[in-house]
């Protein structure tokens, strides 16, 4: 099994890296609700606790003298990398978040490489849309509210119908774009017009949402466990050969 060059990789790690900087760096607050939406208190919370803590489990930021009983794995990871580093939580949750999004577009980027390989399809295109779509791509939504935007009124409530959208989207404008809309694009019960949406969230938006939470930085993991089965099934063709 071959994999891409590590320079190609590296540079996947940086953009994907310096994206979330960037995006962050646009609005670095990790705010309770209801100044932010999501878990950004939460999670900050964990990750300084885990700053001052000697011992594990960690001392729970709630009950005093009692140990956290939430998932802190990710944040355990990020208080080693902030204290080896000397970096203050303050700094280290923004750059938790970028370094967790860099590690699972590489890892989509390589594992999708390696996996072109091996059927001697052309490893960088490949590599390049795997990272395209785990990191950057989402549901169509917002493509189809563009689109309805952008197609002639007589043609809107057609289009709209046919893809199976909210006769809203007829009326819908740029200026009012929300990242939050194609997060929620699935009703619960489709057969109640009251009826709220289920959460339907892809990767990039938890990183524009900036929760450091466990449901993200799990999936380079994910990816890492799909590489070693990779690996494995490469080397059981070769001793079977």
């Amino acid at each position: 099994m071959r994999v891409s060059s590590p320079c190609w990789d590296c540079r996947a790690f940086v953009l994907g890296f310096g994206l979330i900087v960037l995006i962050r760096g646009i609005d670095p607050a990790a705010a309770p609700l209801p100044v932010a939406v999501g878990e950004k208190f939460l999670d900050f919370g964990l990750l300084a606790t885990l700053d001052r803590s000697s011992s594990l489990p960690p001392e729970s930021m709630w009950f005093a003298g009692e140990p956290i009983t939430y998932h802190y794995g990710g944040h355990l990871l990020t208080s080693l990398l902030s204290s080896l580093t000397g970096t203050s939580p303050a700094f280290a949750y923004n750059l938790g978040l970028a370094g967790f999004y860099a590690t699972l577009v590489t890892a989509a980027y390589g594992l999708a490489g390696s996996i072109a390989a091996t059927y001697r399809v052309h490893e960088r295109f490949a590599a390049g849309l795997a990272a395209f779509f785990v990191g950057l791509a989402g549901n169509l939504d917002t493509a189809v509210r563009v689109l309805a935007w952008l197609l002639p009124d007589a043609v809107t409530s057609r289009f709209v119908d046919a893809v199976g959208a909210d006769r809203s989207l007829t009326a819908w404008y740029p200026r009012q774009f929300s990242y939050w809309d194609a997060s929620r694009v699935v009703p619960i019960d489709p057969t109640d017009p009251e009826t709220r949406e289920a959460a339907t969230e892809f990767p990039l938006f938890g990183w524009l949402n900036g929760d450091l939470h466990a449901h993200m930085m799990s999936q380079p993991f994910l990816l890492l466990a799909a590489g070693i089965l990779l690996a494995a099934s490469g080397t059981c063709r070769r001793c079977s050969d």
